[in-house]
């Protein structure tokens, strides 16, 4: 099971001098003694004294936010120290001077009334973790054991100031603010698998009417279980600076009111339209009632949502250099089909931040995420609907022009050219093509053959297809872009790591069959470079380095000696899972039941990272011998 890896000792005790020093030279300890002993003087304590209420108090002074404030960014100090183990991503607004920006303290108090792990047969292996976006900045906590009343204790200090300003924002204006805090939590089995628990979108704005705010947030089950509250999460909301002049309750309720009561005009226009709208597309032909035209699509907390408010574009910033690499970090996301109680199919889709959080999903999942990498990419990208050779499927296509389009399948990577004239036998797997998205437009296809090999994208054709009204699909709703987290994991520990436990499993295996293992170093060592040409064939569609890797051969591998090599690439860790894998593959069996004179064994474990923790992991293994004739 992954785990955050800690601050090694030496950085903590750095850090904490740092801190110290600072602290130190801005004389807080002086103040903060004055502080106590007036505390202790004025009666307060009577009720006794402990470090909640001295917090307390301290933070009621205004002591603790000027700590905070002296000390930077606070978002930058809390991730450092390692409360939590995700900062806000963007390294622009971590250079903002935090004494000009206006934050929300959110305090995790704990977990209650979870009872789904009280039938969880792993409870006692698996961990929970908590996880949160706002606008451009992601948070996650620390895992803590699974359970009825996971010990969740974590603090975030989310900037609410908007992008590109340098002062602090009046509350009036963050009254205006309606983007809600999403809260998801995440289990992790055994295995590392994750999967989700509950989610909810959290309207803060109450924490404008006093600066400070004790909720009891009750998070919602995802999909059909989305009716069901799956637990409780207590927090502690504090708006700092502290407001001089607080909010209303009535101000509040009447701005909260508005949005919903906005939101909602725009969803009943945009429903009276599509209702009209379809009927026009059925008179055309008879043949459309039975095209998938998706228009609606359930959402994890159970509401009808416009397919194109799934989308929006992404952009990567420097974590992903290109649409190819956009496309192989979508495909090494695991790929998982959603199944309702007896067996039926899901149709849930998620939003952007619960799939990433989970780190898998069903074939929707990724296309509508790489939809929204290529459209930040600045391609003409849709998100496709229609049917493959097994059934019902989800896929992408950009646009060269109306005549060559490019074929993505977000669940491999692999790109697939269209254009005419058409080849009667196309290398995909795509059959027909019933409707096309994305963020702002959608269209339904409108030609007697919705065959893909037939069809044309020539969307403008009115002919070919039918649009929908584009201010129509703008003026809803949408979710807000979800930025990418950079990885975290340490790639060359980790291929380490997998190595050892792989060389144990093949010594085991070879010594079932009496025969021993010797492992060459420099053999294993001239794997590297077909590993990293296997990774860019996947990436770019091109081999290269062939040539080179055969000269690498020819200098370990003596004259009169076979040389032998079985490549498998995995998106997971575990070599406990690997090992199993590699021997389903004859070829893998026949190198490790090798025998000969001078058997010679290499191993290579290399890892391709990508955000988000994803990984193309390639394994090699290769033997080299001298073939023995019999007698």
């Amino acid at each position: 099971m992954e785990q955050n890896t800690p601050l090694p000792p030496d950085k903590i005790n750095a850090l904490k001098s740092l801190i110290h020093d600072h602290l130190r030279s801005k004389d807080v300890y002086s103040e903060i003694r004055r502080f106590l002993s007036s505390y202790l003087s004025s009666g307060q304590a009577e009720q006794g004294i402990n470090e909640a209420s001295v917090v307390e108090a301290l933070n009621e002074r205004g002591i603790i936010q000027d700590i905070i404030r002296s000390l930077g960014r606070p978002a930058d100090l809390v991730g450092a120290a390692g409360v939590r183990a995700t900062a806000g991503v963007t390294r622009e607004s971590a250079a903002d001077p935090s004494s000009s920006r206006r934050f929300v303290y959110m305090r995790i108090l704990g977990g209650r009334a979870f009872t789904d792990e009280l039938v969880n047969q792993d409870s006692s292996v698996s961990t929970m973790q908590l996880h949160l976006h706002f606008r451009s900045q992601r948070f996650q906590s620390r895992p803590v054991p699974s359970g009825v009343e996971p010990p969740f204790d974590e603090a975030f200090m989310i900037d609410m100031n908007p992008p590109n300003t340098n002062h602090i924002i009046e509350v009036s204006s963050l009254l205006r603010e309606n983007t809600p805090f999403h809260l998801v939590v995440t289990r992790t089995d055994a295995e590392g698998t994750r999967s989700l628990v509950g989610s909810h979108f959290l309207e803060w704005r109450k924490v404008l009417m006093t600066g400070s705010l004790a909720v009891s947030v009750e998070l919602a089950g995802v999909g059909a279980d989305q009716q069901i509250p799956v637990g409780l999460l207590e927090m502690r909301l504090e708006l700092l600076p502290r407001p001089e002049e607080a909010l209303s309750q009535d101000e509040i309720e009447a701005q909260v009111k508005n949005d919903r009561l906005r939101a909602l005009e725009g969803e009943r226009l945009f429903l009276n339209y599509a209702k009209g709208w379809w009927q026009e597309y059925l008179q055309i032909r008879v043949v459309h009632q039975k095209r998938l035209i998706k228009i609606f699509a359930q959402a994890e907390n159970g509401a009808n949502r416009c397919v194109c408010n799934f989308v929006r574009p992404l952009s990567a910033g420097r974590l992903i250099n290109s649409p190819f690499e956009a496309g192989r970090f979508v495909s090494l996301l695991p790929f998982e089909r959603e199944e309702t109680i007896g067996g039926g199919r899901s149709e849930v889709w998620h939003t952007t931040h619960s799939f990433l959080c989970k780190g898998r999903g069903d074939c929707e999942d990724h296309a509508l995420l790489l939809c929204g990498l290529l459209l930040g990419f600045g391609l003409d990208a849709y998100v496709v609907v229609g049917t493959d050779t097994t059934g019902d499927h989800v896929w992408v296509m950009t646009r060269v022009n109306p005549e060559k389009v490019l074929f993505w399948e977000p669940l491999t990577g692999q790109r697939f050219l269209h254009q005419k004239p058409h080849s009667p036998t196309p290398a995909h797997r795509f059959r027909t093509v019933s409707c096309v998205f994305n963020d702002s437009h959608f269209f339904a296809n409108n030609q007697p053959d919705d065959s893909v090999i037939g069809a044309s994208f020539d969307l403008e054709s009115e002919l070919h297809w039918k649009a929908m009204r584009s201010e129509q699909i703008t003026a809803l709703t949408t979710y807000p872009e979800v930025p990418l987290r950079p990885y975290i994991m340490d790639p060359l520990a980790l291929e380490d790591a997998l190595e050892q436990q792989l060389r144990a499993l093949v010594q085991d295996y070879r010594s079932q069959l009496q025969v021993v293992v010797v492992w060459d170093p420099k053999l294993s060592y001239i794997l590297t470079p077909a590993l990293a040409a296997y990774e860019m064939e996947r990436v770019h569609g091109v081999l290269s380095g062939n040539d080179e890797l055969q000269q690498s051969i020819k200098k370990v591998v003596p004259d009169g000696h076979t040389f032998r090599g079985f490549p498998i690439q995995f998106s997971h860790r575990s070599a406990a899972r690997m090992f199993p894998a590699m021997l389903r593959a004859p070829v893998c069996q026949e190198i490790l039941r090798t025998r000969g004179d001078s058997v010679r064994f290499g191993l290579r474990v290399k890892i391709f990272p990508y955000p988000e923790d994803a990984a193309s992991v390639w394994v090699m293994l290769a033997v080299k011998y001298r073939q023995v004739l019999a007698s």
